[in-house]
């Protein structure tokens, strides 16, 4: 019983720093065919994300981040 406790206890630590992190707003967006990736804290990042010609980076506002 005492580890199925300890377990429930770990798994939503867990869970509740990765929901936390998927909030946090990055600066650059890389706008593609399918819409957009905010996950970029540089433009250089971005770019080098870029996989097709046709893509692009532009800076991120908070109503664009929905990771």
């Amino acid at each position: 019983m005492r580890l199925l406790m300890v377990a429930t206890a770990l798994a939503a630590v867990f869970a509740s720093s990765s929901a936390f992190a998927q909030h946090e707003h990055h600066k650059y967006c890389l706008r593609t065919g399918g819409g957009y990736e905010c996950a970029y804290d540089t433009i250089q990042q971005c770019v080098a994300g870029k996989h097709a010609q046709a893509d692009s980076c532009m800076r991120n506002f908070p109503t664009r981040d929905r990771h």
